[in-house]
């Protein structure tokens, strides 16, 4: 257990820093708590990935029960116990420091978030004894924000008119984007550092770009590529609709094909579905208003 003088100093520390925050106007700005000086001190720094401090970041503090924060948990019919929904969501900024404080937090379990622009949000939990609330202990909560960046770009298809449809995706993370029919895209909330973007869609070949975000905010454009057909896309037919005949009586058959990459020369015809040709006849012959195939 603490001692006497040691809870004293711990509770002169934090209202020294606290009284300096208003000193200077952007420290420590709470906007929701600090009414009751009983409980704990919960405080921090808000830091970059590479270690330098975020001013100015939103830093939430609510209680939680078995892993939900008491705004959802209220909602979902959940109970934490007496007091728990009556506990509303408190809010401060970070200072020129990255430093936030919260004074008179209850015993039990806690959400600390951290947002701030240009970076993912951060979700710290922890828990407040009994014990640390009664002697107002200082929990020291620090965070670390990723901050992200975008790359935009433009990918078309060779020949076509529609380019919509493309995947743009930042290889070896969740981060994806499609194109819409002009081809634009934009992949947003990128970790920085080096990066490989694939764009891809089946039928055509695909393109990498290496690529690199260096600061949070960072929009990077990757300019416009041309995604090739891929010269072995299979050809598509299309037999026509199904036909009833009598034996002895012509029939005339509708058949059609493409190929996206390439052109039909030949069509087949296989009646009795045994794996031999029955019909051949070259694309040419279809132009022929007397040819027909019968059968």
């Amino acid at each position: 257990m603490m001692r006497p003088y040691s809870r004293l100093l711990l509770l002169v520390l934090a209202l020294s820093l606290a009284s300096c925050g208003q000193e200077n106007g952007d420290r420590f700005t709470d906007l929701g708590g600090g009414e009751s000086p009983e409980g704990s001190f919960v405080s921090g720094v808000v830091r970059d990935t590479d270690g330098m401090p975020r001013a100015g970041a939103v830093v939430s503090l609510e209680q939680s029960f078995e892993g939900l924060p008491a705004s959802i948990s209220s909602r979902v019919g959940r109970s934490g116990g007496p007091g728990l929904a009556k506990v509303a969501q408190r809010a401060t900024t970070s200072d020129a420091d990255g430093r936030y404080l919260f004074d008179g937090v209850a015993a039990g379990a806690w959400r600390l978030e951290a947002q701030a622009r240009d970076h993912l949000a951060r979700i710290e939990n922890f828990d407040v004894s009994a014990m640390a609330a009664a002697v107002n202990e200082t929990i020291v909560v620090d965070v670390a924000l990723t901050p992200v960046g975008s790359y935009t770009g433009v990918a078309t298809i060779e020949n076509a008119t529609d380019h919509g449809g493309i995947l743009a995706f930042v290889q070896g993370t969740s981060n994806v984007a499609v194109t819409d029919s002009a081809g634009n895209y934009r992949i947003d909330r990128v970790p920085l550092g080096d990066h490989v973007v694939r764009l891809h869609k089946e039928g055509v070949i695909h393109r990498d770009i290496a690529t690199r975000l260096q600061f949070a905010g960072e929009v990077v454009n990757l300019g416009s590529v041309e995604l090739p057909l891929d010269s072995n896309i299979s050809p598509v037919a299309e037999a026509g609709p199904s036909l009833l005949g009598v034996e002895g009586i012509s029939l005339d058959f509708n058949g059609s094909g493409s190929d996206l990459d390439g052109d039909v020369v030949l069509y087949e015809w296989d009646f009795e579905d045994d794996g031999i040709w029955d019909y051949v006849v070259v694309p040419v012959l279809l132009s022929d208003p007397t040819w027909r195939a019968c059968g």
